[in-house]
């Protein structure tokens, strides 16, 4: 079992990636606070906060780089499954909420994320329903416009998978991964894989060492003065003050403070 320190740790870091991840965030606090929710995994790989950030962030990143930078919608999804299975709330039921579980295929919202995910797909092959389970290991002929042949492999297009091509080419047979169609396998690989990243605590260990680097503390500051209450709107002045801790939480995060400390 975890120790108190690591379970103070992870509790810690799983409230700095909530604060990154939010969807006020800008881009960068979302591709922060997605390194931050993997080092959380490292600690606790089936913790349902993290696993519901991972999702939520891969999900908020698409949406604002989905030309540019696909994320890996594949693994978002097969996420928040697991966060469904966990069966802890309020989680669960976000993560419900974002996968559209009750809707069919056909009739989810242009923009959620499962369709976001099927009309990639369709970008790649003919059949994406049959892409979704088989992922990687889905064969060479189901890829639109795709031969072995073509890749500069040998074998039969309805033998080899994907994920067989891809490590050939890796392996430095066929043709270069910088071809164009070998670049097509990585981007259909990317999208579907669903398998989670290696633990890993690196940027921990980077955050670290820059801050020691540093020889000092960045310290963000909040007066905050105590309402008025004795005319009952406690409700108000608790919203108030969540928004205010809210702010200060994603300005203290900015890549430019990364503020060791909060004084309140």
């Amino acid at each position: 079992s975890a120790s108190p320190l690591e379970t103070d740790l992870l509790a810690t870091i799983v409230r700095v990636a909530c604060i990154c991840i939010d969807e006020r965030s800008p881009t960068e606090n979302l591709a922060q606070g997605l390194k931050w929710v993997r080092v959380a995994l490292s600690l606790e790989p089936r913790d349902p906060h993290a696993l519901l950030l991972e999702a939520r962030a891969l999900d908020r990143l698409d949406q604002r780089f989905a030309t540019a930078s696909p994320q890996r919608l594949g693994l978002a999804i097969a996420r928040l499954k697991e966060v469904i299975r966990s069966g802890v709330e309020p989680y669960c039921a976000e993560a419900r909420a974002l996968l559209h579980q009750a809707t069919a295929s056909e009739l989810l919202p242009s923009d959620s994320l499962r369709a976001r995910h099927l009309r990639r797909l369709k970008e790649f092959v003919a059949n994406e329903q049959a892409a979704v389970q088989r992922k990687g290991d889905s064969p060479i002929k189901e890829m639109k416009g795709m031969t072995l042949k073509g890749l500069g492999l040998k074998g039969e297009d309805g033998e080899v998978s994907v994920l067989e091509a891809l490590a050939k080419l890796r392996a430095g047979e066929g043709i270069p991964l910088t071809k164009p169609k070998a670049k097509k396998l990585e981007a259909f690989l990317r999208l579907v894989d669903d398998r989670p990243e290696p633990p890993s605590r690196a940027f921990l260990d980077e955050y670290a060492a820059s801050r020691r680097s540093l020889g000092c503390l960045s310290l963000v500051s909040w007066n905050a003065k105590m309402l008025n209450v004795t005319d009952q709107r406690d409700e108000d002045w608790l919203a108030a003050a969540a928004e205010k801790a809210r702010n200060i939480g994603a300005r203290a995060s900015a890549p430019d403070v990364q503020a060791d400390l909060v004084c309140i």
